[in-house]
């Protein structure tokens, strides 16, 4: 990988690192996040810093101490479907499959502007 490429994903995880920090009090400091990590404070700044990189290991530790789930730490939100996930976990299977099929039925009427000649399976 380039050298530019991954100093982008290094500020992309340290911009999202920030930004779930400050929206996690109990953990938004660096020394708070450290401990809880089970990581240095120095590491946590080298990361912030992109001076080093984090390994899979220190990001799965990150994202335990926040709470979230690893992929949280590394992808856009802006590419996420916002929703209230404690309320989605309450629904049945079949609920949560009807939410899938509505939103491939969106994506896909976006696309193709409507059926049109298609049987109706998405």
């Amino acid at each position: 990988m380039s050298t530019a490429a991954n100093l982008k994903i290094r500020q992309a995880f340290a911009n999202r690192l920030v930004s779930i920090m400050q929206a996690t009090p109990e953990v938004g400091s660096q020394v708070r996040l450290a401990k809880a990590a089970n990581l240095s404070q120095a590491s946590i700044q080298r990361f912030l810093s992109l001076a080093s990189s984090a390994t899979i290991d220190n990001v799965a530790k990150l994202a335990e101490a926040l709470g979230i789930s690893p992929g949280e730490l590394l992808e856009d939100p802006a590419s996420r479907i916002q929703y209230d996930r404690s309320a989605y976990a309450l629904l049945s299977a079949e609920e949560k499959r009807g939410i899938e099929l509505f939103v491939a039925f969106t994506i896909h009427q976006h696309f193709h502007g409507g059926m049109g000649g298609s049987n109706g399976v998405v």
